[in-house]
């Protein structure tokens, strides 16, 4: 099967599925958690134990980048015990791809089992309170592009992924932000953390001064050439998103300003801070591990088997009154023959064979007697 090219623009679902097909059929790893690794962040990847790693001109239909800073490569294995996927290298509409070629990798992850997107980028800080080497921890986004019509959505809707209009108020989940939160407080790193609005721009040009002082009044923080589109298409999957993004550099919008924006100064801020936002991730992936899935119901407890008779996620949602975050894996588990492990006679017994926390027994244990079993081939915890 040929690879991909700029001008190819080959991006339906048999395509996805194909890229996806065979990448599992050269790795057993079935990643829960992706990383994008932004420009000089993919030693993110370095980090993952038992790495296999895939060229992204080996890898069929996938888009290759060009940019100074991103390696071309993805990597597979583990980092703190969960299976991971990281892009050493992401794509962006000013290499000359489309918004679906940019965001191909996405729908990829999507389909090999990928519940959680982590994005890092590097940015220009527009917030006069930033630092160059801030982290800002990305709350929302404005998909500038995404405003005049450019956005991956457009076109034919796919329903197999998402449905046609996509609501983005949520579209980075605020508990993985409260635990990064939390997180940059146990690594003691809250003197240069902050939290705001990210703003893309299509690139590759840096921001005139007026356009710096336009987009500071449209409320962004920070401002980028990546980043939101793959944010629209991973919720579109029903992926949960977290996002950094690294002050490299502030945007000049002052005319009298001698300071000049220029992609050495990116890279060079970057490596400052390689090692501070590689240990950030890595700690929030092992509690994304630890925590098996974000729940749940208001008791906890519940005697109600897996409604067969509800027929769409929202319903389904509904009736168990669910977070809408935990709908998706629920209903993954709807049509699936797999069960509950009927020789488990206790809760405790039953927590202790498949290694749940305490708090999430006794949720799983109500099922265990229902007519709606697990997914065949998986197993709770990991999958």
């Amino acid at each position: 099967m040929e690879n991909s090219s700029p001008a190819s623009n080959r991006c339906s679902y048999e395509d996805y599925e194909a890229t996806a097909d065979w990448l599992r059929s050269k790795t057993a790893q079935r990643p829960k958690v992706a990383i994008i690794c932004g420009s000089g962040l993919g030693g993110l990847a370095e980090l993952l134990h038992n790495k296999v790693v895939f060229p992204y001109k080996d890898i069929p239909l996938f888009p290759q980048t060009t940019v100074m800073g991103h390696q071309g490569q993805l990597v597979f294995g583990t980092l703190e015990g969960q299976q991971c996927v990281c892009m050493q290298g992401r794509f962006h509409t000013y290499e000359g791809y489309d918004l679906k070629q940019v965001t191909y990798p996405v729908r990829v992850f999507s389909l090999l089992g990928v519940k959680t997107l982590i994005l890092t980028n590097a940015s220009g800080g527009l917030n006069s309170s930033y630092k160059v080497g801030d982290i800002m921890l990305i709350k929302d986004q404005i998909n500038l592009p995404g405003l005049v019509g450019n956005n991956p959505l457009c076109g034919p809707n796919e329903d197999r992924f998402g449905e046609r209009f996509l609501c983005m108020s949520d579209a980075y989940d605020p508990d993985l932000i409260a635990l990064a939160q939390q997180t940059a407080e146990e690594q003691g790193i809250e003197e240069f953390m902050q939290k705001g609005v990210y703003c893309m721009v299509s690139g590759p040009t840096y921001e005139s001064v007026t356009e710096g002082r336009a987009l500071r009044t449209l409320g962004a923080d920070t401002v980028g050439m990546s980043t939101a589109l793959e944010v629209v298409v991973a919720r579109h999957c029903g992926l949960r998103v977290l996002g950094f993004s690294l002050i490299t550099n502030m945007v000049v919008t002052e005319y009298d300003s001698k300071q000049r924006a220029n992609h050495a100064e990116v890279l060079e801020t970057t490596r400052m801070r390689t090692q501070v936002l590689e240990g950030l991730v890595t700690k929030i992936v092992a509690k994304i591990r630890r925590e098996v899935v974000p729940l749940l119901w208001s008791s906890g407890k519940t005697s109600r088997p897996l409604s067969p008779n509800r027929t769409t996620q929202s319903d389904y949602g509904t009736h168990f009154g669910l977070r809408r975050d935990v709908v998706p894996l629920l209903w993954s588990y709807r049509k699936t023959s797999r069960p509950l492990a009927p020789n488990r006679t206790t809760q405790s017994d039953y927590g202790t064979h498949f290694g749940l926390r305490r708090d999430v027994v006794p949720l799983l244990w109500s099922y265990r007697k229902t007519s709606r079993p697990l997914a065949p081939n998986r197993t709770i915890q990991s999958d």
